[in-house]
């Protein structure tokens, strides 16, 4: 592919720069003289009555009024039915648990879909015909009872199946990892044909969802020994293994909405005031395997790209994730992956696990610990579906700091990582510059190219960008803010086809020119 990457030089002069904050305001280094002739953009042509796809792992009780009305305040549309609170299966019976579909029900009454959780990422989480025992990815035992769930779930307001959390490629033989041998480990995609098959045939139209470890994972740098021996000393790099995934498990569902989840937090302890610099290259890679699948699946068979959230902090002896302090950590993290086309946000993790070191959103099920941080990103964010959601994501670009002194050396390693990834082709935009890093989707809606302006450093730096974007043959642009909770528009003159904005610390603009 061919190398493209538009680098920043520092903005000459002393530019005269306007902060969109809302309709007809500042003209962000254009033209709004009313003596100009009317605009062209409308809002309401590139804009849609979007949703994102939204939910939190270890939710709260179901059964709790109180605790569920807390998590659907928070904005999410989407209820991960687990064996938290009750089991899928009565002991006593064999049979479906009423209290699972009771729970199911509550719900439901609340206004949010349901997901079913694969609790244990088990092929025969549904069926089975003798007792078995087994190793989550987490190396905890577990044991299944007999089962045979068919269509118990239509007609509940199930609406799709969360099938597995951090699947492995393959399952791998005699390799030892931080003192746990992996060999037990329930792991290769090829192995989730049973569920592929009974979801198939029970409810092809509900939703496949299964989150991806990061490209940091131990299992997709080294020369393992894989389980097929074909594989036996190969290097795989992280496209193989998500494009694995595609093909062995997106290509055999038959019909149904379906994702492509990456599982990548990038606040951690060892660059406290940085970005993880594998970040970056995670979502990319993700994000234009979902674009190459979507490019020829059929109507209605659409994978949807999402990403996890980091909402928590790891305290254990492996852990090295650092809290959630600001909304703008949280709506860093969602812009950078709208920038890649991310429609589906799953939050990680909603109720602490103190005995793992993990502290979530809430402390427990009803205690708010960093809600109300969370609940300020997400309605800065939230807004954006209305946009994003109407147009089709073709590709990502880079615009390093405008000066050394700026420049965030793990964004350096990251930008470096992704060359050869980035989009060549740009539309209308011809150049960009930037004061801090930066990163720019692009993308399209019935031949307007819109482009997604994201400031790209850590939110705890409180770096203040200033970016110049270029476009060709282009007299105005529409742009799009989050004010206030509201996706608000703006019209602006270009002033030759050059447009200048600044964008605070954890925020973003969306640029539609003409």
């Amino acid at each position: 592919m061919k190398r493209f990457k538009l680098t920043a030089f520092l903005l000459a002069g002393a530019l005269s720069v306007t902060c969109l904050v809302g309709c007809g305001g500042g003209n962000g280094g254009g033209d709004s003289s009313s003596s100009q002739t009317e605009y062209t953009l409308k809002a309401s042509d590139f804009t849609v009555d979007g949703k994102f796809m939204t939910f939190a792992d270890v939710p709260p009780d179901p059964n709790s009024t109180e605790a569920i009305s807390l998590y659907k305040d928070l904005g999410l549309d989407i209820y991960l039915m687990t064996e938290d609170y009750v089991s899928l299966l009565d002991r006593s019976t064999g049979k479906y648990n009423a209290s699972y579909k009771n729970a199911i029900q509550k719900a439901v009454d609340a206004g949010l879909e349901v997901w079913i959780r694969n609790y244990y990422n088990d092929p025969d989480y549904f069926q089975l015909d003798e007792v078995k025992s087994g190793n989550s990815n987490y190396s905890t035992g577990y044991n299944l009872q007999p089962r045979n769930f068919t269509d118990e779930f239509n007609g509940t307001g199930v609406t799709g199946f969360y099938m597995a959390d951090e699947a492995f490629m393959h399952t791998l033989k005699d390799v030892s990892y931080g003192g746990s041998n992996y060999s037990s480990k329930f792991a290769a995609f090829d192995q989730y044909e049973k569920l592929i098959e009974w979801k198939n045939t029970y409810y092809p139209d509900l939703f496949w969802h299964m989150n991806h470890v990061p490209s940091s994972s131990f299992d997709h740098y080294a020369s393992q020994l894989m389980a097929d021996e074909k594989y036996e000393g190969e290097y795989f790099d992280y496209a193989d293994f998500i494009n694995a995934y595609i093909d062995l498990v997106i290509r055999k569902l038959t019909s149904g909405g379906r994702s492509v989840c990456l599982d990548n937090y990038p606040f951690n302890t060892v660059v406290p005031d940085g970005i993880s610099d594998s970040y970056l290259y995670d979502l990319l890679t993700c994000a234009l395997a979902t674009k190459n699948y979507n490019a020829t699946a059929e109507k209605g068979q659409e994978a949807t790209f999402g990403i996890c959230l980091q909402t928590f902090m790891n305290t254990s002896s492996t852990g090295k994730l650092r809290d959630i302090t600001m909304p703008e950590e949280v709506t860093f993290q969602m812009y950078a992956g709208m920038a890649c086309g991310a429609e589906l946000f799953e939050y990680f993790l909603y109720n602490s696990i103190p005995g793992a070191g993990m502290y979530g959103i809430m402390n427990d099920s009803v205690e708010k610990r960093i809600y109300d941080i969370v609940k300020e990103a997400n309605d800065r964010a939230f807004p954006f579906a209305d946009v994003i959601r109407a147009f089709d994501w073709k590709g990502l670009i880079t615009s390093a700091a405008g000066t050394e002194a700026q420049r965030d050396l793990s964004n350096e390693r990251a930008f470096n990582a992704v060359e050869g990834m980035t989009a060549t082709e740009t539309g209308v935009l011809k150049t960009v510059s930037s004061r801090v890093d930066t990163v720019v989707g692009c993308f399209e809606k019935d031949g307007k190219d819109g482009y997604m302006v994201v400031n790209y450093t850590s939110p705890v730096v409180k770096k203040s960008d200033t970016v110049k974007l270029s476009f060709d043959g282009c007299k105005e642009a529409l742009v799009f803010k989050s004010v206030g909770g509201k996706l608000q528009a703006e019209n602006v003159r270009l002033l030759d086809g050059s447009y200048q904005i600044t964008i605070q610390s954890g925020d973003c603009a969306f640029i539609i020119p003409a």
